[in-house]
């Protein structure tokens, strides 16, 4: 049922701004981002405002995107590479 709702889903504008402003990266390329990082950068190129729920839920959407992840002793980072945006 879940994959028959996916066409209908909606995405999220941090979902389609990270696609903009980022992509996910290979292992031997980008630098690894805690979501807030990511949202800042994401800020700064577009009027998305920037709190803590939209944080935690940008999160959560990184994560369903398989962005590649480790955890350490601050949190939850993501290995990503900054798109040149013209």
């Amino acid at each position: 049922m879940v994959e028959n709702n996916r066409e209908f889903e909606q995405v999220p504008p941090e979902e389609q701004l990270f696609f903009r402003y980022f992509r996910a990266a290979q292992p031997e390329e980008g630098e690894w981002l805690s979501p807030a990082e990511i949202m800042e950068d994401i800020q700064k190129g577009s009027s998305i405002p920037m709190s803590v729920k939209r944080v935690n839920s940008f999160g959560r959407i990184l994560k369903k995107q398989e962005i590649p992840s480790k955890h350490t002793r601050s949190g939850t980072l993501y290995h990503v590479v900054r798109l040149i945006i013209r």
